[in-house]
C-alpha cells in the first residue's frame, strides 16, 4: 500500500525538479537582454555611443518615434547630429524568449523623460527588441517601441 502512495509522490518530486531548469534559463536570457537594454538607454542619455558599438549589428533596424533607422552606422550619426535630452527614464515588466537558436525577443514598458528635436517623446512605451547571438555574444537585430496606450508614464 505505501509503495503505491510513495511511487507518484516520489514520480512528482522528480519531475518537480526538472522544471526549474527552464525557469532559471529564462531568468538568465531576461536578465542578460535587459541589462544590455539598460546599457544602451544610459548610452542614449548619456550621448555615449560606446554601448551602440558594441551591442548594435552592423544591420540593425531601430523604429522609435524619431522614425525608422536601419544600420549601426546610421544609429551613430543619428545619437551625435540630434543628441535628445533625457532627464530619466525606468523600466518594467520585463519578458525574453528564445524564439530560435541563437534569437530572443526581449519585450518591456519603458517609462521615460526625454526630449529629441524639441518634441517630447511619449512618457511610456511599450518595447520590442530582437537579439541574435554573434560569437556567443546577444547583439540588439531590431529595436521598436510606440506609445504604451492611456499610459503617463512616470
Amino acid at each position: 500500500m505505501r509503495a503505491r502512495i510513495l511511487t507518484p509522490v516520489l514520480l512528482a518530486c522528480a519531475l518537480a525538479m526538472t522544471v526549474p531548469a527552464p525557469v532559471a534559463a529564462q531568468q538568465k536570457l531576461v536578465t542578460t537582454l535587459s541589462t544590455i537594454e539598460q546599457t544602451l538607454w544610459k548610452g542614449w542619455q548619456a550621448h555615449d555611443p560606446a554601448p551602440f558599438q558594441k551591442h548594435l549589428l552592423d544591420n540593425v533596424v531601430n523604429i522609435d518615434e524619431g522614425g525608422l533607422t536601419v544600420g549601426k552606422a546610421a544609429y551613430l550619426t543619428g545619437l551625435k547630429d540630434h543628441p535628445c535630452d533625457v532627464k530619466s527614464f525606468s523600466m518594467s515588466d520585463w519578458a525574453a524568449r528564445e524564439v530560435a537558436a541563437g534569437v530572443a525577443i526581449l519585450t518591456y514598458k519603458a517609462a521615460q523623460d526625454a526630449t529629441c528635436d524639441g518634441q517630447k517623446r511619449p512618457a511610456s512605451v511599450l518595447v520590442s527588441s530582437v537579439y541574435v547571438q554573434k560569437n556567443g555574444t546577444w547583439m540588439s537585430a531590431a529595436y521598436h517601441e510606440s506609445p504604451a496606450p492611456g499610459g503617463s508614464g512616470m
